[in-house]
């Protein structure tokens, strides 16, 4: 069995993750793709200035297997308006085997006329991370966020992007692009209105 195919008898696929919600989002994947959000609770860093606190206690969420998200998610994908999925919330990375069977399970249903990215935020380094659970993403953000440097996007300057496992620069993001032009043309706004 290759590393992207899952058995139905995987005891992975009935492990929990604390689950909060779902939305649609259109600032949380750097390629500013529209995305799927999956929130999950729970998170061990503690980040001044975090964007979601409430989700820091693992029990904000609901237990949810791995099997029902992959349910949820496949039935949330059907308008064929989600170009990515984004997990965010809480930090997924407390859930390694979970999360990456989720994101496993993503991939094996893009297909070559609808590919769905996928997206990661986490607290936790690159090099913290285990090797098989970055390479379920294709889209990886990390670090712990710093309200001291914010970002263009949903993350802070000291972030570490990778596109399949490369480290990026956030200045070459689609998003960070369009944010900037979009924070330029407010100020100049702005400063016809004073």
């Amino acid at each position: 069995m290759n590393s992207w195919q899952i058995s139905p008898d995987d005891p992975v696929l009935d492990w929990v993750v604390p689950f909060v919600r779902s939305d649609i989002g259109f600032i949380d994947d750097p390629l500013g793709r529209i995305s799927l959000n999956l929130f999950c609770a729970g998170c061990e860093h503690n980040c001044l200035g975090c964007c979601n606190p409430e989700l820091q206690d693992p029990n904000a969420g609901k237990a949810t297997s791995v099997r029902d998200l992959i349910v949820v998610t496949i039935a949330l994908l059907l308008p064929k308006l989600v170009e990515s999925i984004v997990f965010l919330g809480g930090d997924w990375g407390l859930y390694p085997e979970q999360t990456k069977l989720l994101a496993r399970a993503i991939n094996l249903i893009s297909t070559k006329e609808r590919r769905y990215g996928t997206v990661l935020y986490t607290g936790y380094g690159f090099a913290d991370l285990d090797r098989s659970l970055t390479e379920a993403f294709e889209i990886l953000v990390t670090g712990p966020y710093r309200q001291d440097l914010p970002g263009i996007f949903p993350a802070s300057t000291n972030q570490q992007v990778y596109i399949n496992g490369v480290s990026v620069e956030a200045s070459t993001l689609p998003l960070y692009a369009t944010t900037l032009q979009k924070r330029g043309e407010r100020d100049k706004h702005a400063q016809h209105e004073n």
